[in-house]
């Protein structure tokens, strides 16, 4: 990062040929960041989700926010980072707050661009899927929604309970696993391959990464990530077995599919 932009050096005899000295710098095209970000996690995928050598410590963690705030908000990456390094840390605090937890989990499970969220979704960093998924578990609370509409019905404000709020994040935490698995058997995380306690899948490092970076910031809460991973896991069992009392059809089997996907997405090795 070099003044709130994404800045790609190089040296010069990668440019011109061995001997040359010296180097360059090119600020990277904000519209070209979607392209950067699948880079990013087709090295993460490749090194088992270590973070790659060629991108320094500032530049991953604001491409982790990235990544975090077009799952969230579906909006154009470029859009995104056109608010400088600054713009895009205001924005993700904004979108990691408690508060939010019941109209993202909402459109989690509702908003009709499944196929898009799912991309993002298994592009995330351990430390975005780690917010997501310490946001997801966040206390329910009523929330309301616009919905989108033509004529009189444009703009209809529709309100939840937080019994509701609760059925909308357990939905939407079996949901984003479920994309993560699912990746697995589409090759999102490498060649096609079973879950393994032995030799870990990328998926299952991305997994049991992010579990123990669900924190406010994505980042671990201490230097012990087995202990970390642990707790953490136990409070997201915890979560998904909550009862809301609103009989929502739809939950129960959401409660089922996150306790498949959990069993084989959850390894203690891969923590760290």
């Amino acid at each position: 990062m070099q003044n709130g932009k994404f800045v790609l050096r190089m040296a010069a005899r990668v440019v011109i040929g061995k001997g040359a000295g010296g180097g360059l710098s090119v600020e990277l095209d904000v519209d070209s960041l979607d392209l950067w970000l699948a880079m990013l996690h087709r090295a993460m995928v490749d090194n088992n989700y270590v973070k790659p050598e060629w991108i320094d410590e500032e530049a991953y963690e604001s491409m982790s926010w990235l990544g975090y705030l077009a799952t969230t908000t579906l909006l154009n990456v470029g859009l995104l980072a056109a608010r400088g390094q600054a713009g895009i840390e205001r924005l993700y605090n904004a979108m990691t707050g408690g508060q939010n937890a019941g109209p993202i989990a909402y459109v989690i499970v509702n908003d009709p661009r499944q196929d898009k969220m799912r991309d993002w979704v298994q592009q995330l960093t351990p430390e975005g899927l780690g917010a997501l998924l310490y946001l997801l578990v966040s206390e329910p609370r009523a929330f309301e929604v616009e919905e989108p509409g033509r004529g009189r019905s444009a703009g209809r404000i529709q309100r939840f309970s937080s019994q509701e709020a609760l059925d909308f994040q357990q939905m939407a935490i079996a949901n984003c696993l479920g994309w993560i698995v699912e990746g697995v058997t589409m090759s999102v995380y490498g060649p096609l391959c079973r879950f393994s306690r032995e030799d870990p899948t990328p998926s299952q490092y991305l997994f049991t990464k992010a579990v123990v970076r669900m924190t406010a910031n994505g980042q671990p809460p201490h230097n012990y990530p087995d202990t970390a991973y642990h707790n953490h896991k136990l409070a997201l069992d915890r979560f998904m077995e909550r009862i809301s009392g609103t009989d929502n059809p739809d939950v129960p089997g959401s409660k089922i599919d996150y306790r498949r996907y959990v069993a084989g997405l959850g390894t203690d090795i891969c923590a760290s």
